[in-house]
């Protein structure tokens, strides 16, 4: 999916698009992506949210990183819980991730210590 294509998708009021653009949106390194991806991590769905960390935890990078702690320092409970389901099995799968996360929190970033004091 293209980008123009990803970002109508995230607004479509169909959770079910808003879900398929936020794995497309993961991918893309760019300012208008991020917002719409931002915007996804707060859905009204918690489908959407959790297809939206499942990406962002699944690449290895620093943005997709701290847009998922940005977005973990704000949400409400009931949207933190569908993003640490995904939290859990991330960590699993890649053991990279908590001193990834400890790197961010030690840099000041409030989401990452959260995060942190969630796994404990």
């Amino acid at each position: 999916m293209d980008k123009g294509a990803a970002l109508v998708a995230a607004s479509s009021s169909k959770w079910e698009d808003r879900a398929v653009a936020a794995e497309a949106l993961g991918s893309m390194d760019d300012v208008e992506a991020d917002a719409a991806l931002g915007a996804l991590l707060n859905d009204e769905d918690l489908g959407v949210i959790e297809r939206a960390a499942a990406c962002l935890l699944g690449l290895p990078t620093t943005r997709a990183l701290e847009l998922f702690t940005g977005a973990y320092a704000v949400v409400d409970d009931q949207r933190g819980d569908a993003m640490n389901d995904q939290l859990r099995v991330a960590v699993v799968r890649n053991p990279k991730l908590r001193p990834a996360l400890l790197e961010l929190a030690n840099g000041g970033e409030a989401g990452a210590r959260a995060v942190l004091a969630w796994l404990g």
